[in-house]
């Protein structure tokens, strides 16, 4: 399943630089480079808060039993 998992992921990786060629051309390379960082950084700071939330989670879980 794994190496289905890394075609699939090219498959997409395909798709989504057509795709933000296409807007980069009609809005602007800055603008469309602006919102793909600030979509990974918001997407990089969830999953730090929920990590961090969830291992405090397990954490006290453990020490309670």
């Amino acid at each position: 399943m794994a190496t289905y998992l890394i075609s699939i992921l090219n498959g997409a990786s395909v798709a989504s630089r057509i795709v933000t060629g296409y807007i980069a051309d009609h809005a602007g390379r800055y603008n469309v480079n602006t919102i793909a960082i600030s979509t990974a950084g918001i997407f990089a700071l969830a999953m730090s808060i929920s990590a961090r939330a969830l291992a405090l989670y397990s954490q006290s879980e453990v020490l309670q039993h």
